[in-house]
Protein backbone atom coordinates (compact mmCIF):
# COMPACT_ATOMS: atom_id res chain seq x y z
CA UNK A 1 0.00 0.00 0.00
CA UNK A 2 2.93 2.53 0.84
CA UNK A 3 4.35 1.57 -2.68
CA UNK A 4 1.02 2.62 -4.69
CA UNK A 5 0.88 5.64 -2.65
CA UNK A 6 4.26 6.61 -3.59
CA UNK A 7 4.21 5.97 -6.90
CA UNK A 8 1.13 7.96 -7.32
CA UNK A 9 2.99 10.72 -5.74
CA UNK A 10 6.25 10.33 -7.69
CA UNK A 11 4.57 9.78 -11.19
CA UNK A 12 2.88 12.61 -12.99
CA UNK A 13 -0.80 12.01 -13.86
CA UNK A 14 -0.13 12.44 -17.74
CA UNK A 15 2.30 9.48 -17.86
CA UNK A 16 0.19 7.03 -16.01
CA UNK A 17 -2.91 8.28 -18.43
CA UNK A 18 -1.10 7.44 -20.99
CA UNK A 19 0.62 4.34 -20.13
CA UNK A 20 -2.74 3.17 -19.22
CA UNK A 21 -4.56 3.97 -22.82
CA UNK A 22 -1.34 2.10 -24.06
CA UNK A 23 -1.59 -0.90 -22.31
CA UNK A 24 -5.33 -0.69 -23.19
CA UNK A 25 -5.24 -0.02 -27.35
CA UNK A 26 -2.42 -2.19 -27.33
CA UNK A 27 -4.04 -5.53 -25.45
CA UNK A 28 -7.14 -4.72 -27.06
CA UNK A 29 -5.50 -4.42 -30.92
CA UNK A 30 -4.03 -7.61 -30.07
CA UNK A 31 -6.77 -9.90 -29.28
CA UNK A 32 -8.59 -8.57 -31.86
CA UNK A 33 -6.00 -9.75 -34.42
CA UNK A 34 -5.37 -13.27 -33.19
CA UNK A 35 -9.33 -14.00 -33.17
CA UNK A 36 -9.51 -12.56 -36.78
CA UNK A 37 -7.71 -11.40 -39.61
CA UNK A 38 -8.95 -10.93 -43.21
CA UNK A 39 -7.96 -13.47 -45.87
CA UNK A 40 -6.21 -13.17 -48.71
CA UNK A 41 -5.88 -15.60 -50.35
CA UNK A 42 -9.65 -16.23 -51.54
CA UNK A 43 -11.82 -13.79 -53.36
CA UNK A 44 -15.53 -13.60 -52.87
CA UNK A 45 -16.11 -13.82 -56.33
CA UNK A 46 -14.36 -17.05 -56.73
CA UNK A 47 -16.98 -19.21 -54.18
CA UNK A 48 -19.65 -17.79 -56.11
CA UNK A 49 -21.78 -20.71 -57.57
CA UNK A 50 -24.29 -23.94 -57.26
CA UNK A 51 -23.08 -26.49 -54.64
CA UNK A 52 -24.12 -29.74 -53.61
CA UNK A 53 -24.23 -31.72 -50.18
CA UNK A 54 -22.11 -34.61 -51.24
CA UNK A 55 -20.87 -35.86 -47.74
CA UNK A 56 -22.25 -35.86 -44.04
CA UNK A 57 -20.97 -36.74 -40.73
CA UNK A 58 -22.32 -36.25 -37.27
CA UNK A 59 -19.59 -34.19 -35.35
CA UNK A 60 -21.73 -33.67 -31.98
CA UNK A 61 -25.56 -34.71 -30.75
CA UNK A 62 -27.88 -32.76 -31.92
CA UNK A 63 -32.01 -32.71 -32.76
CA UNK A 64 -31.18 -34.00 -36.25
CA UNK A 65 -31.13 -37.66 -37.05
CA UNK A 66 -29.38 -39.34 -39.36
CA UNK A 67 -32.25 -39.90 -41.50
CA UNK A 68 -32.72 -36.55 -41.78
CA UNK A 69 -29.36 -35.80 -42.41
CA UNK A 70 -28.94 -37.71 -45.06
CA UNK A 71 -31.99 -36.10 -47.04
CA UNK A 72 -29.74 -33.74 -47.29
CA UNK A 73 -27.44 -35.69 -49.71
CA UNK A 74 -27.82 -33.75 -52.93
CA UNK A 75 -29.40 -30.49 -52.11
CA UNK A 76 -28.19 -27.07 -53.64
CA UNK A 77 -26.50 -23.86 -51.63
CA UNK A 78 -26.26 -21.21 -53.61
CA UNK A 79 -24.04 -18.50 -53.23
CA UNK A 80 -24.43 -15.24 -55.48
CA UNK A 81 -24.49 -11.79 -55.51
CA UNK A 82 -28.22 -11.27 -55.14
CA UNK A 83 -29.36 -14.40 -53.20
CA UNK A 84 -28.04 -16.76 -50.88
CA UNK A 85 -29.67 -19.77 -49.97
CA UNK A 86 -29.04 -23.01 -47.83
CA UNK A 87 -31.40 -25.74 -46.05
CA UNK A 88 -34.39 -22.95 -46.02
CA UNK A 89 -32.06 -19.90 -45.26
CA UNK A 90 -32.83 -17.63 -48.16
CA UNK A 91 -30.51 -14.09 -47.81
CA UNK A 92 -31.74 -11.40 -50.20
CA UNK A 93 -28.87 -9.00 -51.42
CA UNK A 94 -26.38 -10.38 -49.30
CA UNK A 95 -23.22 -9.32 -48.30
CA UNK A 96 -20.04 -11.60 -48.05
CA UNK A 97 -16.70 -11.38 -45.64
CA UNK A 98 -13.69 -14.33 -45.91
CA UNK A 99 -12.01 -14.27 -42.66
CA UNK A 100 -9.26 -16.04 -41.57
CA UNK A 101 -8.89 -17.71 -38.15
CA UNK A 102 -5.33 -19.55 -36.75
CA UNK A 103 -5.96 -22.97 -36.07
CA UNK A 104 -5.49 -23.62 -32.20
CA UNK A 105 -2.32 -25.84 -31.75
CA UNK A 106 -2.57 -28.83 -29.27
CA UNK A 107 -2.80 -28.07 -25.89
CA UNK A 108 -5.31 -24.66 -26.62
CA UNK A 109 -8.27 -24.73 -26.97
CA UNK A 110 -10.13 -22.16 -29.27
CA UNK A 111 -13.19 -20.35 -28.39
CA UNK A 112 -14.71 -20.87 -31.78
CA UNK A 113 -15.61 -24.37 -32.58
CA UNK A 114 -14.69 -24.93 -36.05
CA UNK A 115 -14.60 -28.32 -37.41
CA UNK A 116 -11.17 -29.26 -36.45
CA UNK A 117 -12.42 -28.58 -32.90
CA UNK A 118 -14.37 -32.17 -33.59
CA UNK A 119 -11.51 -33.87 -35.60
CA UNK A 120 -12.00 -32.86 -39.21
CA UNK A 121 -9.14 -31.45 -41.79
CA UNK A 122 -6.84 -30.57 -38.66
CA UNK A 123 -3.95 -30.23 -41.22
CA UNK A 124 -4.87 -27.08 -41.09
CA UNK A 125 -2.66 -23.74 -40.06
CA UNK A 126 -5.44 -21.68 -40.88
CA UNK A 127 -9.57 -22.09 -40.71
CA UNK A 128 -11.01 -19.96 -43.95
CA UNK A 129 -14.90 -18.37 -43.41
CA UNK A 130 -17.15 -17.36 -45.73
CA UNK A 131 -19.56 -14.93 -43.06
CA UNK A 132 -22.99 -14.28 -45.06
CA UNK A 133 -24.76 -11.18 -43.84
CA UNK A 134 -28.03 -10.43 -44.37
CA UNK A 135 -29.28 -6.19 -44.73
CA UNK A 136 -30.92 -6.94 -40.98
CA UNK A 137 -27.67 -8.38 -39.19
CA UNK A 138 -25.92 -6.47 -36.78
CA UNK A 139 -22.65 -5.16 -37.61
CA UNK A 140 -19.68 -8.64 -36.81
CA UNK A 141 -22.90 -10.97 -36.64
CA UNK A 142 -22.83 -13.03 -39.76
CA UNK A 143 -26.42 -14.78 -40.53
CA UNK A 144 -24.65 -18.29 -41.40
CA UNK A 145 -20.63 -18.80 -41.62
CA UNK A 146 -19.33 -22.00 -44.05
CA UNK A 147 -15.57 -22.86 -43.68
CA UNK A 148 -13.91 -23.15 -47.23
CA UNK A 149 -11.90 -26.53 -47.37
CA UNK A 150 -10.30 -27.81 -50.28
CA UNK A 151 -12.42 -25.72 -52.71
CA UNK A 152 -15.96 -27.12 -50.71
CA UNK A 153 -18.28 -25.16 -48.46
CA UNK A 154 -18.36 -26.57 -45.00
CA UNK A 155 -21.12 -26.26 -42.45
CA UNK A 156 -21.69 -27.28 -38.87
CA UNK A 157 -25.30 -27.70 -38.24
CA UNK A 158 -26.91 -29.38 -35.08
CA UNK A 159 -24.75 -31.87 -34.85
CA UNK A 160 -23.70 -32.69 -38.41
CA UNK A 161 -20.89 -31.76 -40.67
CA UNK A 162 -21.71 -31.07 -44.15
CA UNK A 163 -19.69 -30.68 -46.88
CA UNK A 164 -20.89 -29.12 -50.16
CA UNK A 165 -18.91 -29.36 -53.28
CA UNK A 166 -19.23 -26.75 -56.65
CA UNK A 167 -22.18 -28.41 -58.59
CA UNK A 168 -19.18 -28.66 -62.00
CA UNK A 169 -17.37 -30.47 -59.59
CA UNK A 170 -20.21 -32.93 -57.80
CA UNK A 171 -21.18 -34.56 -61.09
Amino acid sequence: MVIIKWLQEKIPLMVRLLTILFFIFFSASCSANEEKSTCSKFNVDQLFGTYKVVEYERYRGGLTTESNARERLGKTAVVEGKVFKVRKLVISDPSYKITCHEAATEGNVDENRFSNFYGFALERKSIDVLEVYSPKDAEGEPSIALEIVNNQLWELYDGWLYKMAPLSESQ
